[in-house]
């Protein structure tokens, strides 16, 4: 099945398509230059066009084909207006390009369509008249889903919106969770336990996977439609010890840190690069001696505020300068995860932030996909990306659904 990415970036979605088998991205389309750049570093000869969606037109898209059948169209339009990351911003512009999203859909109609976003956009008064504009033509189905229940180290809520042109006369749904059986032990950052740990239940499911408030309830309906049996047949959740744990050599009863010295941190960073090998985006950023200092005072999965009081109920939303716990699962991965004051995104075990490739294996990346630009850009390509593991399952299902009764 042939597809297209709208707003790309690093193209989780096509890639994580592409994992699902049976799949063929004809076309990707952005306006962020590092991205295109990083993508055709690692695939040269893409079609990946630097792009304004909001000028993008079916007949362009149509030449790319050069005859071949268009079935599918992916895409992420930016959600920073929508996202509780950062100004909510109801007019931004940039808000518009989901409508633009819906646009190109409608211009070229393919077989199937899907959209991803923040949660919040359910809220948004831009969400009615996106749903108005696609429901002409197609049938939709749209839910909050958890990358986590997905095969991803990382709690990480999506609205997933799926869509089917109405001639196929098929009701999409959303596909069922791969991951996140009850009993398996986990860190809560929210549930206070005497060994910091607990079993991953029903009750404890919310605790553990985070949520914001506004879409709290939304959540707990499905975890109320989970059932034991259904859960006895997922796998364990994936924690951040088993996605990033091998990067650095970290062994498991392990509770160094970086000594607090410019020559010990100069030292570290050669052993980061060294025990990396082949692998790229490892070499963590620099931290002055007073950030240093400060990540050093945070025990694995606490919190300046927390650990600085003594209580574990000081822990606040945002969770910033917080470090992460081997056995728990990520937070939300945004494009700032390399500065400490921008969330919970201290390693473990080591008196820094993640660094790129970190940060690419909890959404999913392989290795050998290389990040390129400075930092910013690196931060941007991989916090913005749509995990691939949920983007497999979601490709996955799409295939199940539909490809049986697609015209040949």
């Amino acid at each position: 099945m042939h597809v297209i990415e709208l707003f790309a970036g690093a193209a989780g979605l096509a890639q994580g398509f592409e994992r699902a088998g049976d799949y063929e991205t004809i076309a990707y389309y952005d306006n962020f230059a590092p991205a295109q750049s990083t993508f055709l570093a690692n695939r040269p000869g893409a079609a990946y066009f630097k792009q304004d969606v909001s000028e993008l037109q079916a007949h362009a898209v149509q030449e790319t084909l050069a005859g071949r059948t268009l079935h599918g169209i992916l895409g992420g339009p930016p959600c920073q207006g929508f996202s509780l990351a950062g100004k909510k911003q109801p007019q931004n512009v940039i808000n518009q390009l989901v409508l633009a999203y819906a646009r190109v859909v409608t211009q070229i109609q393919p077989f199937f369509l899907m959209m991803e976003n923040v949660p919040q956009l359910l809220f948004h008064p831009l969400f009615q008249p996106l749903m108005d504009q696609i429901e002409q033509h197609y049938l939709v189905t749209y839910g909050i889903l958890n990358a986590a229940r997905y095969g991803t180290p990382q709690t990480r809520h999506r609205l997933i919106l799926i869509a089917y042109r109405r001639d196929l006369n098929l009701q999409p749904t959303l596909p069922v969770p791969t991951h996140g059986k009850y009993g398996q032990s986990l860190y809560s950052y929210y549930l206070p336990s005497s060994d910091d740990r607990v079993k991953l239940t029903k009750k404890s499911a919310p605790h553990i996977f985070g949520a914001d408030p506004i879409i709290k309830a939304r959540i707990a309906r499905q975890l109320d439609q989970v059932s034991t049996e259904i859960s006895a047949c997922l796998k364990p959740l994936v924690t951040v010890q088993n996605a990033i744990g091998d990067v650095i050599g970290v062994t498991e009863n392990s509770n160094a840190t970086v000594p607090y010295t410019k020559q010990a941190t100069n030292d570290y960073q050669r052993r980061l690069r060294s025990t990396c090998g082949e692998v790229a985006n490892c070499t963590s950023r620099q931290h002055q001696p007073d950030m240093l200092h400060m990540m050093q005072s945070v025990r694995e999965g606490g919190i300046l505020d927390a650990d600085t009081s003594g209580s574990r109920n000081a822990v606040h939303y945002s969770q910033a300068y917080g470090r992460l716990h081997r056995r728990g699962l990520a937070r939300t991965l945004t494009t700032y995860f390399q500065n400490a004051g921008s969330g919970r995104f201290f390693h473990y075990q080591e008196s820094r932030t993640l660094t790129i490739r970190e940060g690419a294996r909890i959404q999913g990346f392989s290795d050998d996909f290389v990040f390129h630009g400075n930092l910013a850009d690196q931060m941007l390509l991989v916090g913005n990306a749509v995990p691939l593991p949920l983007a497999e399952a979601i490709g996955q299902h799409i295939k199940q659904q539909i490809q049986h009764i697609l015209p040949t």
